[in-house]
């Protein structure tokens, strides 16, 4: 993993989450962001959840969409570009 813990904002819902980094380090429109975004949830069998906030998720769950998270950075494009490492500092101080 690329994170320690939880890594997951309480205050987005899991759609959200998903579609954070996708938001932040491309500029893909937003419909196919939340339509990857979704994509990415029902592979891991969390689609129905998608509105729900990670406090309101079991930890497995927890668990699964933080690999999404994870995953939805990958698919962002080169985690080296100044724009992707920028935003990853900021998400890795939040987070420490």
């Amino acid at each position: 993993f690329l994170f320690q813990g939880n890594a997951l904002f309480d205050s987005l819902n899991a759609l959200e989450n998903v579609a954070l980094p996708l938001e932040q380090t491309t500029s893909l429109p937003r419909a196919e962001i939340r339509d990857r975004a979704m994509e990415a949830l029902h592979q891991l069998e969390l689609g129905e959840h998608a509105d729900r906030y990670p406090s309101m998720l079991s930890g497995g769950m927890q668990k699964e969409l933080l690999e999404a998270f994870e995953a939805s950075l990958e698919e962002g494009g080169d985690r080296h570009s100044p724009q992707s490492k920028g935003w990853m500092d900021k998400v890795r101080e939040f987070f420490n």
